[in-house]
């Protein structure tokens, strides 16, 4: 089983429809910023990412059930405070699927 932090499905739509930017995942890859009631997250994919403002109350635990993989534990993402240390950490993880 793997737990993952993410976003709910209707409001990454949203920011999707927003950006003009799709995604093919709801994990969140990391956190930018937090304030009390919302935490400025990174969606990324293989090939793009988003970065947006999430209200807490759109983010989510999801578990999925795989008996390929073993137990992972994704909920506790990174947190960067430099955005562009942020990009290149996305770079370098995203290049071993390209």
């Amino acid at each position: 089983m793997i737990k993952e932090l993410a976003v709910k499905e209707w409001f990454l739509n949203k920011k999707e429809q927003e950006k003009g930017i799709s995604v093919n995942t709801c994990r969140v890859w990391a956190k930018l910023q937090e304030s009390e009631k919302a935490v400025k997250v990174v969606v990324a994919d293989t090939r793009r990412h988003l970065v947006f403002w999430c209200p807490k109350s759109c983010l989510e635990i999801n578990e999925i059930n795989d008996a390929k993989e073993e137990i992972k534990d994704l909920t506790n993402v990174p947190f960067y405070e430099d955005y562009n240390v942020m990009i290149e950490e996305l770079k370098s993880e995203m290049s071993f699927y390209i």
